[in-house]
């Protein structure tokens, strides 16, 4: 009786070389065109990721809360709706994220995780 030996890593390594990406040449790639406005993507731990389709119910619980939680931060915080936050080696775009600053302060630049009090994805 021969046995097959499986590898849980082979099975989820790509078969051709790959390249994780900087956040600098992440946004590199938007300036060249390559990733262009509908492009539905986000970087991740330094891969480039489809984001998800949303679904319905999922519309409604980022709406109930964002608006609840507009109601409820401080003057000195923002409520951010599904944009991105720039961390070391990603950007994602979460559901929600409450950031410490005014809205000015970021119309130059995504707010990076120090700035952020609470992300909902």
């Amino acid at each position: 009786m021969s046995t097959t030996s499986f590898s849980f890593q082979s099975a989820l390594s790509p078969p051709l070389p790959i390249h994780r990406f900087s956040v600098e040449h992440y946004h590199r790639l938007g300036e060249l065109g390559v990733l262009g406005p509908d492009d539905r993507v986000e970087l991740l731990e330094g891969w480039i990721v489809k984001k998800m389709n949303q679904r319905p119910a999922h519309g409604y619980a980022v709406t109930v809360l964002d608006t609840w939680l507009q109601s409820q931060v401080s003057s000195q915080c923002i409520v951010r709706c599904q944009l991105p936050i720039t961390l070391e080696n990603s950007e994602p775009e979460p559901d929600l994220a409450v950031v410490r600053g005014e809205l000015s302060h970021f119309r130059h630049k995504h707010p990076g995780g120090s700035d952020c009090r609470l992300v909902i994805e």
